[in-house]
């Protein structure tokens, strides 16, 4: 659990330094890698604790799976992840894309914009600020799913006897 806590903390990074790239002047300046890393890295930390859960589980209710494993956590992760998760997702839908309709690609011959209605170029610089947005839309997910999904691997880590043994 230990490698995919240190995982989840990389890719937080990694997800606020495009964040932070994403608001500079000609952005972005990151190679799109790094993002989705970040993001897809996501999906395999979320089967190995789903199935960590599963394994370790007792008879006790599914409902009080999250209960038990909040009061795992030290004070500031148990209010603090979940503040900067619902922080992140709120800034998600904040500072999303503002494109009409579209995404814009790159060709050869320019910077068309691809709409349902049609195609229309845009100068370079409204293709970065389009980038920028679309970037920033998703470092801001990433951001949010890594924090959970770091804090459930941080719950789950192997503990001392002494510690087990005051949890009971």
């Amino acid at each position: 659990m230990r490698l995919i806590v240190l995982w989840c903390a990389l890719a937080l990074a990694a997800s606020m330094a495009v964040f932070v790239d994403s608001f500079l002047s000609a952005a972005p300046h990151m190679p799109g890698l790094v993002l989705f890393t970040a993001v897809v890295g996501f999906f395999p930390v979320v089967a190995i604790i789903v199935a960590t859960v599963a394994l370790r589980r007792s008879e006790l209710p599914v409902a009080t799976i999250v209960p038990r494993l909040l009061r795992l956590l030290p004070a500031a992760l148990r209010w603090g992840a979940p503040a900067v998760t619902v922080g992140a997702a709120v800034i998600a839908v904040l500072a999303g894309p503002q494109v009409p309709d579209g995404v814009p690609e790159t060709t050869p011959g320019g910077y068309p914009m691809d709409t349902r209605t049609g195609d229309f170029p845009i100068s370079a610089g409204e293709y970065l600020h389009a980038q920028a947005e679309n970037r920033r839309l998703f470092a801001a997910v990433a951001i949010a799913l890594n924090t959970a999904a770091g804090t459930g691997a941080f719950a789950l880590r192997p503990q001392s006897r002494s510690r087990r043994l005051l949890q009971s």
